[in-house]
């Protein structure tokens, strides 16, 4: 079975727009953490940080002149993406157990705003060409927090923050996966 290929944004350098979007993605998504302490919006942050923080460390292994450059975002994202998928995946798993409150506030909820119209700006701008459905599809993990953080607060049920935090981790691992097996099968040499 072969990977259904994806618009390759990971070949497509960062510009200031773009740069000045992911910070302030990152900083909101981590002030809306230490604000809430949801599972939902962790694993939101860390997608937001390994999206930064790809390239760069790709261009440190390889080179910024190497034609294989795009590939190696893919895989170093990957790779990284899965560590975190299972460490906050396992830490979800215990919030289910042993629940935790998640807390949220009027700042907490202005930082959600900003956060998920960062995202929504973001999603547009990467996904211009491609139509309703896939800028959509990009809001997916932001309608997981919204369940998981208004579930903890106004249903009284911090359970189900984790199970949003567990529910992305997992859309995170299976993703890293099937990016991994994409850029394996892109670098890998054609048989003899």
């Amino acid at each position: 079975m072969t990977v259904p290929p994806r618009p390759d944004t990971d070949k497509v350098p960062l510009d200031r727009l773009g740069l000045a979007t992911a910070l302030a993605e990152v900083a909101l998504r981590a002030l809306l953490w230490s604000l809430t302490g949801s599972v939902a919006v962790l694993v939101w942050l860390l997608e937001a940080v390994l999206g930064l923080v790809a390239a760069p460390i790709a261009r440190l292994v390889l080179g910024s002149g190497d034609a294989r450059q795009g590939e190696a975002v893919v895989l170093v994202r990957s790779g990284l993406a899965l560590g975190a998928a299972v460490m906050v995946g396992v830490w979800a798993f215990l919030r289910i157990i042993y629940p935790w409150p998640v807390f949220v506030g009027w700042a907490a909820l202005i930082a959600l705003g900003l956060a998920i119209g960062l995202a929504a700006f973001e999603a547009w701008r990467r996904r211009a060409g491609s139509g309703l459905v896939g800028w959509l599809g990009e809001l997916g993990p932001v309608l997981l927090v919204l369940i998981g953080m208004g579930s903890a607060t106004w249903l009284g049920a911090p359970g189900l923050d984790a199970i949003s935090g567990l529910v992305l981790a997992v859309a995170l691992g299976w993703t890293a996966v099937e990016d991994a097996r994409r850029g394996t099968a892109a670098t890998a040499p054609p048989p003899q």
